[in-house]
């Protein structure tokens, strides 16, 4: 088994933007953690998945050296944090000690802790800073380098996917939302669903999941299962929605928010207290505090139907606005975290 899944894959890479400041930068991640993956396929430099399971694979960790020789690497940034990452950490720390600084993104908060190898994977991190084969870890977590001394405290903002086109006011269906959540508690699909069923305004709720025995309590025929969908064409559903249910109990900074508003939809999530984004006309009008209240997310979602229909391009614009600051500020933070 190799510990190499990819490098530079076209879904790494399709959506990234293009900075040359990030030319010398590669980003490690887990070919498997889905959420990471998305998030680090939208930044600036080169990528490089690794499969967290199985044994450590030292043909793997040359290929991985090779690379970096090869596209003059000058920075190594593990977006998440797995025994294969140390591994990995220790291998290019002895062959190329501090002329290759290593940084670590943690995408984990403390409600996460209930499963132990997240913490786990904190206090290997925290030992590999201490003794210099980390230099500096940070977070996609508001606040969570205040609870943590060895987190950097400067907050790191996820960038929206780099699209040529965004959403087109006149193409989508004004009475059709998008719920494309796990049936997990965390991910809160049935507060989503019943949100939207209660709506109204909406004649079509499309989800990825089955809200399963919700049809014992609920009239499910405005539902139309449509199953999970590759990147691309998830892209092109949220352009044709007028707004995507994304009210989770746990989030960081979710990428499906970031996904629909490159294609100019508004999604409605749980208050992010992102500075300098959750503040945003976008962020005021998308993000909720109630996230067990259907009514009140339904509230919401009201408001940006009749937004839409009120005025179609001044949503438009908004959410390109939404979009240029995340990425502004995406990039602003991430060449601070590397000394860039």
């Amino acid at each position: 088994m190799t510990t190499i899944v990819d490098f530079n894959a076209p879904r790494d890479v399709e959506y990234a933007h293009e900075v040359q400041e990030f030319e010398r930068v590669l980003h490690i991640f887990d070919g498997g953690w889905h959420g990471i993956r998305s998030a680090t396929g939208c930044l600036p430099g080169h990528k490089l998945a690794i499969d967290h399971s199985g044994p450590f694979d030292n043909a793997a960790a040359r290929h991985a050296i090779g690379l970096i020789f090869k596209h003059s690497i000058d920075r190594v940034v593990f977006q998440g944090f797995s025994h294969r990452a140390k591994d990995l950490a220790q291998v290019l720390f002895g062959d190329f000690g501090d002329c290759l600084p290593m940084y670590v993104v943690t995408h984990v908060s403390a409600s996460q802790f209930e499963h132990a190898f997240e913490m786990e994977m904190l206090k290997e991190l925290f030992e590999l800073k201490r003794i210099g084969i980390i230099k500096k870890v940070g977070s996609v977590k508001p606040g969570f380098g205040q609870a943590f001394e060895s987190i950097d405290n400067e907050l790191l903002i996820n960038a929206p996917p780099n699209l040529r086109i965004g959403g087109h006011a006149d193409l989508r269906d004004r009475g059709a939302v998008l719920v494309p959540v796990e049936n997990t508690w965390r991910k809160n699909l049935y507060v989503n669903m019943l949100a939207s069923l209660s709506s109204e305004s909406v004649d079509h709720v499309y989800a990825v999941n089955q809200p399963s025995g919700l049809e014992n309590l609920s009239d499910l025929k405005k539902v139309k299962v449509v199953g999970f969908m590759k990147p691309s064409d998830l892209l092109d559903f949220m352009a044709s929605v007028a707004a995507v249910m994304n009210v989770t109990l746990i989030e960081c900074q979710p990428m499906t928010k970031l996904e629909a508003v490159a294609v100019g939809t508004p999604c409605i999530t749980g208050r992010l207290n992102i500075p300098g984004i959750s503040e945003h006309p976008y962020g005021k009008l998308t993000e909720v505090e109630a996230l067990d209240r259907p009514d009140v997310i339904r509230g919401y979602l009201d408001r940006i139907l009749s937004a839409w229909d009120a005025d179609a391009s001044e949503m438009i614009e908004m959410a390109a606005d939404y979009g240029q600051t995340c990425t502004d500020l995406c990039l602003r933070s991430y060449a601070n975290f590397l000394e860039l």
